[in-house]
């Protein structure tokens, strides 16, 4: 579960990107006519599809996600108070 968790947002930006690629590029058609079974061909495609999606996904957060995550550490919860105190002792309230 945490490899789900870790790589969920590409699955869910990518999945159907791959889906529709290999819906144009009529895959099933081509998997159907070489294996002989349209009902095994749907299956095949669908594992085909969840690798496709998957790689894509870690290489998308392996490549380019993980860098600007690592900009978390430059905007830490300390300065946020320091410039909520600044405005909190501005506040008419105060």
């Amino acid at each position: 579960m945490c490899f789900f968790g870790k790589y969920s947002y590409g699955l869910y930006v990518y999945h159907g990107v791959v889906a529709y690629s290999l819906q144009e590029q009529r895959v099933l058609d081509a998997l159907a006519a070489r294996i002989g079974s349209s009902l095994v061909a749907m299956g095949v495609l669908a594992l085909l599809g969840t690798a496709l999606s998957v790689l894509v996904a870690v290489l998308s957060y392996e490549l380019f996600e993980k860098h600007f995550l690592r900009l978390k550490t430059r905007f830490t919860a300390d300065e946020r108070r320091g410039h909520a105190d600044t405005s909190s002792a501005l506040s008419p309230n105060a």
